[in-house]
């Protein structure tokens, strides 16, 4: 009896042993999935970033231009405003976006600080709001210099039906 006895100690022991490092190498592998998504999300914010940095400068470089130099007004095949207006509201679209899973991000329990996806995302919302402040500028810059060039209607108007009758209205 004393055999079996050990012999179901040493069974146990092994079984014990052989849980312990299953549970061990589940993780371990666990872990390298969360690492490479760590890296291919760092990658991919760096990316963006990087393209954003561009567009941001190009926006700096269009609105120093129409600042100083009045922009070709508008026609029937391309409404400027609109065009940047529209631009800057997807903009606000995707910057929504990125806020959720930066949240995301700053809620999810196996992130630490040292992985760098909140800094990262951070960074990101940074320059996305940046761009949505450009278009905005930009728009209002050509909406300003549109304002410039309209005709004024001559004459004083004592009330909105003779206004509206003199611009056609």
């Amino acid at each position: 009896m004393n055999y079996m006895n050990e012999y179901r100690k040493l069974k146990a022991f092994g079984n014990q042993i052989k849980t312990e490092a299953n549970r061990d190498l589940a993780e371990s592998v666990r872990d390298l999935k969360l690492l490479q998504h760590i890296e291919t999300t760092l990658d991919a914010l760096d990316v963006r970033c990087l393209q954003l940095r561009q567009v941001n400068l190009a926006a700096d470089h269009f609105i120093n231009l129409a600042s100083q130099a009045d922009v070709p007004p508008s026609n029937a095949d391309v409404d400027l405003v609109a065009l940047f207006e529209n631009a800057r509201d997807a903009v606000g679209d995707a910057y929504d976006r990125w806020s959720v899973k930066h949240l995301c991000a700053v809620n999810a329990p196996e992130l630490t600080e040292e992985d760098g996806i909140v800094d990262g995302y951070a960074l990101l919302l940074t320059e996305v709001a940046a761009l949505h402040d450009k278009l905005n500028t930009l728009s209002w810059i050509i909406r300003e210099q549109e304002a410039d060039q309209d005709k004024m209607v001559p004459g004083e108007f004592s009330n909105a039906d003779d206004l509206f009758a003199a611009m056609g209205v």
